[in-house]
């Protein structure tokens, strides 16, 4: 009564039927303590409340920012007293309004940028270090060869 499943659905509709569920549910173990679960990045996405049951208290601050949701510990009566509190929201009509931008900086795009910064920061300050340190061109094995706009910044010992 109170909970519904569904059958497989393909990847591309999953943001559509997602998007209609009342609670997004993100189960992580006990030894799940360093990880965040890719489920939870479909589910901001979607819109809607989550509940996560994870030891991981990093979920606390991007709960905290996005306004998304709620971490609990793996503890039966945590667990209970969140979803209890769910349902009564449910219930009282209370709306749900996320912070959509800092949803969207936890999205591919943005994500994507701020690793490409750190990228850049790490070859430029620090190319000669690396290849001192592993006595090779630093990144070569991710780039494969050196960037054009890397070729700038490398030492004459490189």
């Amino acid at each position: 009564e109170y909970v519904s499943s569904a059958q497989p659905i393909p990847f591309p509709k999953a943001p559509s039927s997602l998007g209609s569920m009342d609670l997004m549910l993100d189960l992580m173990g006990p030894r799940h303590h360093l990880q965040i679960s890719g489920k939870l990045y479909d589910y901001l996405a979607c819109g809607r409340p989550i509940l996560s049951v994870s030891p991981n208290e990093e979920l606390d601050q991007i709960y905290a920012d996005t306004q998304a949701g709620q971490r609990v510990a793996l503890s039966q009566p945590d667990i209970i007293q969140a979803l209890e509190a769910q349902y009564q929201k449910k219930r009282s009509g209370e709306s749900f309004t996320p912070n959509a931008e800092a949803i969207f900086q936890m999205s591919a795009s943005p994500a994507t940028q701020k690793l490409a910064y750190i990228f850049d920061e790490v070859t430029r300050s620090s190319w000669c270090e690396w290849s001192r340190l592993y006595g090779m061109c630093a990144f070569t094995l991710v780039f494969l060869s050196t960037p054009s706009c890397l070729k700038d910044t490398l030492c004459s010992d490189c």
